[in-house]
This record gives structure tokens, C-alpha cells and sequence, in this order.
């Protein structure tokens, strides 16, 4: 009977100790803030005329740099970029609009950069 128990005892550890493996490994894979100011295409920090320049030339000429910064590009947060966010954030840069922090807690669609839909995080 103890032996029984001693050996329920190691099963029971062995399914605990994979199990809390196998949580911790999603939650690392899931939780990933990314902080960025909206309208801070190059992703340094700031908002300025080169910002503007990156978005138009993405918008008119589809020229896609790897060193922009799509989420914080969508100044109107409409999930495109457009000239609505261009303009919004030269009136960030007027200081019409106050800069926007966003700090995004949202996981990861996938973990293959060659995926569209994978998030470009510059920080």
C-alpha cells in the first residue's frame, strides 16, 4: 500500500511539474507590452517631420520600411493608414493634439515574423 502511494505520489509531482512547464511557457509566449506614441512612425520616441515623411511615403508610394511602426501610424486608430493619419499627426506635432501614450498588452497573433499579421514592435 505505501509503495502504491509513493508512486501516485510521483506521477501526481511528474503531471504537476509539466503542467505548471506548460503554463509558463504560454504566459511568457502571451504577455508582451509595447509602449509607443502615436503618430512616432520610426519608433524613437518622438514626433516629428520625419514620422510624416515615412507615412506619406509608405501611403503614395508603398515604399514598407522594416523600421516602421504600423500600430503607431494609425493615429485614428481605425486599423489603416491613411492621410486622416498623416493630418492627425501633424497636429500632434502643432501641438493641437497632446502625444498619446499607448502601452498595448495585446499577445501576439503568432510567432512567425514572415506572417503579415504579426505585430512589428520596434522598442
Amino acid at each position: 500500500m505505501n509503495s502504491l502511494k509513493y508512486i501516485l505520489v510521483i506521477l501526481l509531482s511528474a503531471v504537476s511539474m509539466y503542467v505548471g512547464a506548460q503554463t509558463v511557457a504560454v504566459r511568457a509566449k502571451a504577455v508582451q507590452t509595447v509602449s509607443y506614441y502615436l503618430g512616432d512612425a520610426n519608433g524613437n520616441g518622438e514626433v516629428d517631420v520625419v514620422d510624416v515623411m515615412m507615412m506619406v511615403d509608405v501611403i503614395l508610394l508603398g515604399n514598407y520600411s522594416e523600421n516602421i511602426h504600423f500600430e503607431a501610424c494609425d493615429v485614428s486608430r481605425d486599423g489603416e493608414l491613411n492621410i486622416v493619419d498623416v493630418m492627425q499627426t501633424i497636429k500632434i506635432i502643432l501641438g493641437e493634439i497632446p502625444y498619446q501614450l499607448i502601452e498595448d498588452d495585446t499577445p501576439p497573433k503568432d510567432d512567425d515574423p514572415a506572417n503579415p499579421d504579426f505585430p512589428v514592435l520596434l522598442h
